[in-house]
């Protein structure tokens, strides 16, 4: 669809024009807008503007993340962005709790560092790490794609840099593990991810700590984890195999149904693992 054929089929068309404004000049940069029970700076960020558009989008998936969570638990937060699922966890969790949010685009890091900010959220109770998880830690670093699609980006798997697209593109940020970066952890109550493909290799570096995980909130889908040369079944299998009862969670069915893998072939959605 041509830009001018989304603008015109746009339920906000002159909302969704201005943010288009907005995220390609970053003239809304000091603006600040409410979002739920928090704010969020309009920064030139592709979820910033999407969230100024229709601020009610990611209701659904937010208050799943609020049901999920209760005063004083930990939530990990793999792919934190901009920070507004961080920010819903630790209302959730409160001032006795722990959110630990990872994001390791560099600019993008800053501007969640940011929206932690506005919202008076600094540690102890929110933690800041800016870090690309994976199967494994490397000291070299991995390649992260630096899309105007910021909420796309994904680090590119070891052997496939030639073959990316947007490896002209990418950037080199630090990679580490789960297991590495939470060895001391007691217990982790929500693992969130969100990684654009790399969901398998975050869970193969976490095997310590799926041990001590309750709820693992986790986007799956072969368009995505094909990058990675794996796929929804070996997710699913993989969860299984940790200990964990798998069922669907996108915004129209919170949990519950089973996983029917053939939807995920072609689509991308969010599970709900719940520890058996």
């Amino acid at each position: 669809m041509s830009r001018l054929a989304s603008l015109l089929h746009h339920p906000k068309p002159l909302r969704f024009l201005l943010a288009q404004i907005f995220w390609r000049t970053g003239w809304g940069r000091r603006m600040k807008f409410p979002l739920r029970a928090f704010r969020l700076h309009l920064h030139p960020a592709n979820l910033a503007w999407q969230l100024w558009v229709d601020r009610h989008q990611r209701d659904a998936d937010m208050q799943l993340i609020r049901d999920l969570l209760k005063p004083g638990d930990t939530m990990i937060d793999v792919g934190a962005n901009i920070g507004f699922t961080a920010i819903e966890g630790a209302q959730a969790v409160g001032v006795n709790g722990v959110v630990h949010a990872i994001e390791p685009h560099p600019r993008i890091h800053q501007w969640l560092k940011e929206n932690l900010a506005l919202n008076q959220m600094a540690p102890p109770q929110v933690q800041c790490h800016a870090v690309a998880v994976g199967e494994a830690a490397s000291e070299k670093g991995g390649l992260l794609t630096d899309s105007r699609r910021d909420d796309m980006n994904f680090v590119i798997a070891p052997g496939c840099e030639r073959h990316s697209s947007m490896n002209q593109k990418g950037i080199t940020v630090p990679v580490s593990t789960l297991d590495v970066m939470f060895s001391d952890l007691p217990r982790c109550d929500l693992l969130k991810i969100d990684v654009e493909g790399a969901e398998l290799a975050v869970l193969r570096g976490a095997s310590r700590l799926l041990k001590s995980t309750s709820k693992v909130l986790i986007e799956a889908g072969d368009p995505n984890s094909v990058r990675h040369g794996s796929s929804a079944d070996e997710l699913l299998a993989h969860l299984e195999t940790a200990g964990f009862e798998v069922s669907n969670a996108d915004q129209d069915d919170k949990g519950g149904t089973p996983i029917n893998i053939e939807n995920y072939r072609r689509h991308v959605g969010n599970w709900l693992a719940m520890r058996r």
